[in-house]
């Protein structure tokens, strides 16, 4: 059996790369509602075979004709786990700030931005 293959974003490789598609669910929601389909899928990737969690909102309310009159259906793509923020050396830094510069990339990747900023003002009150 041959498997679907997608482009995406592997963590370890650092980059886009081809990925299998190891299994699908698609949901569709209410066309009289807001007509869109969400679809889950788990990846491997082809090169380190790092497997990972893709989610692709398909939003059919925004779709619109190009200059062959063929409609583009936009999508917005997430990778799990998402990807590492933070490129600061921090070997020389104490290990207070260091802890707190790790909570603080780790929740502004994913997408936590308050528990980030509080997460920080704790450890330093401390």
């Amino acid at each position: 059996m041959t498997k679907n293959t997608v482009w995406n974003y592997c963590i370890k490789c650092k980059q886009n790369t081809n990925h299998d598609i190891e299994g699908t669910h698609q949901e569709e929601h209410d066309p009289d509602g807001y007509h869109c389909m969400v679809e889950h899928s788990v990846v491997k990737c082809r090169g380190c075979n790092t497997v990972s969690f893709r989610q692709v909102f398909h939003d059919y309310e925004g779709a619109y004709p190009d200059y062959n009159d063929e409609w583009i259906v936009p999508r917005e793509i997430e990778t799990f786990p998402k990807a590492q923020t933070g490129n600061l050396d921090t070997k020389h830094l104490p290990e207070i700030v260091e802890s707190i510069y790790q909570e603080t990339c780790n929740a502004y990747r994913d997408g936590a931005l308050t528990p980030a900023l509080s997460r920080c003002l704790r450890k330093l009150s401390r």
